[in-house]
């Protein structure tokens, strides 16, 4: 009995032993990779990774085939109504609208903007339809039924029931917002196609504002790129500025990002619209030579929102003169509460508004 309770210690004495040998190794191999990784730590911060314009692949706005098809439509200066232009926005850059119900994170905010356009619209509306009513009187021959029609138009004018007047009496609206952003905060288009069913087209340059834009599931055609200063498409480069927009910009930095740019014209005519009942244009500064683009005796556009904060005042009023526009309003608004700066003019077609 003694001997096997020695024989019993010795094993036990053993087994510690052989215990404390394997956590020693263990701890040991668990310093030296500590040690390891400490020296890979301090060699990335001696040598960070070389500075330069670094594109992170979730922004990448093109796969290859559509880098290779833009590229070949850079090569030369095409008319803003080559077929192959329009087909390329066509195929490429239009989205058309998620099918999902629409997902907002205000409350409806009727901007600056929408306000005074807004009443325009509202304008015309009863002055159309208090010329049809004079028709009808003048013109018997049109029938009863024409004449309650146009009552009935007249009326709802009248009360203001701009979107059942539409409705009843006449197309709904198409607009058009460059400048989306994420498609709601600060919209100048939302109201209209909210209140009044109207539809349209949504371009924000930016992909990380544009993703929010489609997560809002507007009933809006959309594009990821920007409206050209020039008459034919350009890969250009923007950077973000303070608070968070971005603007165009002819220095190449490590924080610009590069966005392919198309004529108005040319997304007009890939969406087959040659009628905008509104436009609001606000491109940080480039609105002026977005607007020198524009054929308007092939557009027929009805209203304009165009921000004057970055450009000639003066050149720009007269631009819009000399195509024919009427300057309606002068905005001037600011409400840090709603994010909401207006610094916009609003232009009227000559005889748009009778």
């Amino acid at each position: 009995m003694a001997q096997f309770t020695r024989t019993c210690s010795k094993l036990f004495g053993v087994s510690i032993l052989f215990s404390v040998f394997v956590s020693a190794v263990y701890y040991a191999r668990a310093a030296d990779l500590l040690k390891v990784a400490l020296l890979e730590k301090s060699k990335i911060a001696e040598n960070p990774l070389p500075q330069g314009r670094r594109t992170p692949r979730d922004m990448l706005p093109m796969n290859p085939g559509i880098a290779k098809r833009f590229a070949a439509l850079t090569r030369s200066e095409r008319e803003q109504d080559d077929p192959e232009v329009v087909q390329f926005i066509r195929d490429a850059i239009i989205e058309d609208r998620r099918p999902f119900l629409p997902k907002m994170s205000y409350n409806l905010y009727q901007t600056p903007q929408a306000v005074e356009v807004e009443k325009i619209f509202k304008k015309k509306l009863a002055s159309t339809t208090e010329s049809l009513k004079m028709k009808a009187e003048e013109m018997p021959e049109l029938g009863e039924g024409f004449e309650e029609f146009v009552d009935f138009c007249f009326c709802l004018s009248k009360l203001g029931c701009m979107a059942k007047s539409l409705e009843y009496c006449g197309k709904k609206g198409f607009f058009v917002e460059a400048g989306g952003l994420d498609g709601e905060r600060s919209s100048n288009t939302i109201w209209f196609e909210k209140k009044y069913d109207w539809t349209g087209f949504l371009i924000e340059m930016d992909p990380s504002y544009y993703l929010q834009l489609r997560g809002k599931n507007r009933h809006c055609r959309t594009a990821n790129a920007c409206i050209s200063s020039t008459n034919f498409p350009a890969m250009v480069s923007f950077v973000e500025m303070k608070g968070g927009n971005t603007a165009i910009s002819p220095k190449v930095s490590k924080n610009s990002l590069d966005t392919m740019c198309f004529p108005f014209y040319s997304m007009m005519l890939a969406l087959k619209r040659t009628k905008i009942d509104y436009f609001s244009l606000d491109v940080e500064g480039q609105e002026l030579a977005v607007l020198k683009t524009i054929p308007f005796d092939k557009l027929d556009i009805s209203v304009l929102s165009v921000e004057y904060l970055h450009t000639d005042k003066h050149e720009l009023k007269q631009f819009m003169e000399n195509k024919g526009y009427t300057l309606s309003k002068t905005l001037t608004y600011e409400n840090p509460a709603h994010s909401q700066w207006s610094y916009d003019y609003i232009f009227v077609m000559n005889g748009a508004i009778l």
